[in-house]
């Protein structure tokens, strides 16, 4: 992925996703990441259009947010956080 093709708000996205990844100590920006920066996003469009086909966003933010902190872990030294597969567009 070219970070100077996103938008600045999906730069801020990927940025956050990449900072929740290293909170919770995973070595790659896994989905859940990236939904739950999608969702805390001031301004984004993901919860408006969660909201637009019934679907409620602080449900979906707790149904993430708990499983994430199951997902492995890596410790030492600083880790770059790639995009994991599930992360990335399909083109």
């Amino acid at each position: 992925m070219r970070r100077e093709k996103l938008t600045i708000m999906a730069d801020e996205a990927l940025e956050s996703a990449q900072a929740l990844a290293e909170k919770y100590q995973h070595s790659s920006v896994d989905a859940e990441e990236m939904l739950l920066a999608l969702l805390q996003q001031d301004g984004g469009v993901a919860r408006p259009l969660m909201q637009k086909i019934g679907a409620d966003p602080n449900q979906i933010w707790e149904d993430v947010n708990g499983p994430i902190d199951l997902l492995p872990k890596v410790s030492g030294g600083t880790h770059g956080q790639s995009l994991a597969p599930s992360a990335k567009l399909k083109s």
